[in-house]
């Protein structure tokens, strides 16, 4: 069995992690060039966790229920990304870039820590995250 790292993200308070199996080197860092500052910051925030989703709100008691206000369903940063119905249609761009360059794009492993970092997949998410709001979830 390949060893895996565990990433906690420290800015969840509790809640989950992510786990791939990196055979014990770390995740492959974000490209030094080609993304602003901005952009950087909000991958990296996602990464570590640091996203203030509905679920991450309600764990804090900071709101009510952890509905999506998309569809209802608990909003996680997974389901953001991943499964929201509301958000299919922008998604699918994000999918289309990922798999153009020979990328999984089906969890949120392969979103946040694709196996080669390549720009125009990285920017589709940043553009994602941008178009749907998520990249203001401070």
């Amino acid at each position: 069995m390949a060893p895996t790292t565990a990433v906690s993200p420290p800015c969840s308070g509790g809640g989950g992690h992510i786990e791939a199996p990196y055979l014990g080197r770390g995740p492959k860092l974000l490209p030094e060039t080609g993304l602003t500052r901005r952009d950087r910051s909000a991958l990296l925030r996602l990464r570590t966790g640091c996203v203030w989703t509905a679920a991450r709100r309600h764990a804090k008691d900071l709101c009510a229920p952890p509905a999506c206000s998309r569809c209802g369903d608990p909003e996680t940063l997974e389901h953001l990304l991943c499964a929201c119905p509301g958000l299919a249609q922008e998604r699918s761009r994000v999918t289309t870039a990922y798999r153009s360059q020979g990328l999984h794009a089906s969890t949120l492993e392969h979103l946040l820590f694709p196996s080669r970092p390549h720009l125009p997949a990285l920017r589709s998410l940043v553009e994602f995250l941008d178009e749907t709001g998520i990249a203001a979830y401070r």
